[in-house]
């Protein structure tokens, strides 16, 4: 005999219990976003974000963080980590680091290319932990749509 697992939608009981849970999870999301418990980013700028170009810079003002964490602005209208929508890559010398979107404390503790983008600031570190202040090397961001927050 065979163990299979056979579900007659022909009541509709299933299709109830769907819509249940979706409006219960619904329900959960929307307190946690009124009750500002996670943060949800603002229509307009969801919106307004898909009608402008995408936003490509050199990281300028770096200033030092603490252990390997290095902190540059950037515009404060690019969604972040902090909105959980951030679709923004860092480059060193072209190419991507390697860790994107991570805690600052990892950032901080381990380096090696972690980075997060949070508000209108990027936190990184250098892929072999030295001062993007004397390495000779170029930081850059550039935001990379339809790929969402990369890590996550």
């Amino acid at each position: 005999m065979k163990n299979e697992l056979h579900m007659d939608k022909s009541d509709g009981s299933l299709g109830i219990i769907e819509l249940v849970v979706s409006i219960y999870l619904a329900a959960v999301a929307f307190f946690l976003v009124m009750s500002r418990k996670i943060a949800a980013p603002s229509f307009t700028a969801v919106v307004a974000g898909q009608f402008r170009r995408p936003y490509e810079g050199v990281l300028r003002d770096i200033r030092k963080d603490d252990g390997f964490c290095w902190v540059s602005p950037v515009p404060e209208y690019i969604l972040s980590d902090r909105d959980n929508h951030s679709s923004l890559v860092v480059f060193e010398n072209g190419v991507p680091l390697p860790t994107a979107h991570v805690n600052h404390g990892e950032i901080r503790l381990h380096g090696k290319g972690r980075y997060s983008h949070w508000g209108e600031f990027v936190y990184f570190s250098t892929t072999d932990n030295t001062s993007p202040l004397e390495n000779g090397r170029e930081y850059s961001v550039k935001e990379i749509r339809g790929a969402g927050n990369v890590s996550k």
